[in-house]
């Protein structure tokens, strides 16, 4: 089968830095795996991250070279757009990710970009709140959500697009134990339970 993510000899420098934040990096992610990216901070893992889903050097200027594919396809071949169907993002900041009021509509914000059909669109609603023990919260106003309920609906927002590959940087850096643990726990059903 197909190897979902494939880097070779990966390196990213940003304008006017002599030294590369990631140098020579090669690795591949087979269907199934969970990856865990361990490193002190500055040391790259964001940019990693960055890259694989076509913001680094797309949306912010880096000189990258060496090969990444997504599902067999290399980056320099697809547009950004694509890119976004397979790889997923979860920041630390959740407030910071979110461009709509309610929870249902962020999620429809997201589908729209990638132009589902009506009926197929609700189906991935409510399965994709139904993951993430979000139904009863579907009409609520983010704002009024905890940092936990927020990353919640940050997850449910990328499992309605059915990305094959979630990038999670640190989603739980800004939360309380409570809802640091409740996102855990809610990544650790979902990595079994694909």
């Amino acid at each position: 089968g197909m190897t979902p993510v494939e880097v070779r000899h990966l390196t990213v420098r940003y304008p006017g830095q002599k030294i590369p934040v990631l140098k020579d990096v090669s690795f591949s992610i087979q269907k199934g795996e969970n990856v865990l990216l361990v490193g002190p901070s500055g040391g790259g893992k964001s940019t990693l991250s960055l890259v694989l889903n076509g913001i680094v050097p797309h949306s912010i200027e880096a000189e990258v070279q060496g090969d990444v594919r997504i599902n067999g396809r290399s980056l320099h071949e697809v547009e950004v757009t694509d890119i976004c169907r397979e790889v997923g993002i979860l920041f630390q900041d959740p407030e910071s990710q979110f461009c709509m009021q309610t929870v249902e509509d962020e999620i429809v914000f997201g589908l729209e970009n990638v132009r589902f059909s009506r009926a197929e669109m609700e189906q991935r609603i409510e399965h994709s709140l139904a993951l993430t023990g979000m139904s009863s919260r579907r009409d609520r106003f983010i704002s009024e959500l905890s940092g936990g309920l927020q990353q919640k609906l940050g997850l449910a927002c990328l499992l309605a697009l059915g990305q094959s590959l979630l990038i999670l940087d640190e989603p739980t850096a800004n939360l309380d134990p409570n809802g640091a643990r409740d996102v855990i726990e809610l990544l650790a059903r979902l990595a079994q339970d694909p």
